[in-house]
């Protein structure tokens, strides 16, 4: 919750995140900001990507009413030199595929050139994939706002995680908070089984329950983050009071979770470079 950085971000302390009084109090007034001049559900701050010139910050603004399957997602993002967000570009599939081969630093340049078309149409062109205009490589440089785009995105799909039973699926199916949720027990918390991707849902089994109607009011209907494809990737450790559950992505680096067993408290955030452990299968 954005009026809540504070109280949220001693959760992650023992990870050894934190921010600074102005980096704090910048994005206290940009993310209100945020939120007074769109429609959204929920505003999140997300993440903080650093750069060997200047840092990202990046946002979360959720919709759940209306939204058929999950909620939808639309991500905002600005420099450490000028803190007014503004919405991450869309990227198409080709575009991606580019992108995937880049795995160095940022700079926090946005407007930095990584990739050059050749085209001389200075303008940018644009596709549609699944009904939704986005950019398409053809025709326009690919910069490094098009990487952080592209980055946030990944990092969001593979780690966002709630508790089992926090969120809710009606039936209108739609996605939605669950209000009952009082927090897992502390065996439970202790268990990476009982954590799952806040994303719509990958795995086909889960996806064949919710084409059935066997999702609703379930607490498990959403992918668990136990049975992703690479084995290991997680780590879960208690603090030393044994009262929160910190849980850590080892594939993107720099991604953490906390759960403050018995409560409704929980809560994600990215601090690192943005760069993808590529030799995680390797090493487990």
């Amino acid at each position: 919750d954005i009026t809540e950085i504070d109280s949220n971000l001693k959760y992650f302390a023992y990870n050894g995140i934190t921010l600074n009084i102005e980096e704090r109090s910048q994005l206290e007034l940009a993310l209100l900001k945020i939120e007074n001049e769109s429609l959204h559900d929920e505003i999140l701050f997300w993440g903080k990507i650093n750069g060997t010139i200047k840092d990202y910050f990046l946002a979360l603004g959720i919709n759940f009413n209306g939204e058929t399957g999950f909620a939808s997602k639309t991500f905002y993002w600005c420099s450490s030199n000028n803190w007014n967000f503004a919405s991450l570009p869309s990227i198409c599939k080709k575009t991606s595929e580019v992108l995937s081969e880049f795995n160095g630093l940022f700079t926090g340049e946005h407007d930095k050139i990584l990739k050059e078309t050749g085209s001389e149409d200075s303008k940018n062109n644009y596709v549609f994939e699944n009904n939704t205009l986005v950019v398409s490589s053809k025709g326009k440089n690919i910069t490094e706002l098009d990487r952080l785009a592209y980055v946030t995105n990944e990092i969001e799909r593979q780690c966002h995680l709630v508790p089992e039973g926090s969120v809710k699926f009606t039936p209108l199916h739609e996605v939605r908070r669950n209000e009952a949720f009082s927090g897992l027990a502390k065996e439970e918390a202790s268990d990476l089984g009982k954590y799952q991707h806040f994303r719509k849902v990958e795995f086909k089994e889960k996806i064949e329950k919710m084409s059935r109607d066997d999702s609703v009011f379930k607490h498990d209907f959403l992918d668990c983050i136990n049975c992703d494809p690479i084995k290991g990737s997680w780590t879960l450790q208690l603090d030393t009071s044994g009262s929160v559950a910190n849980i850590r992505n080892l594939l993107w680096p720099g991604f953490y979770s906390y759960h403050k067993i018995g409560t409704t408290l929980y809560g994600n955030f990215y601090y690192g470079d943005g760069r993808k452990n590529h030799d995680l299968p390797f090493m487990l």
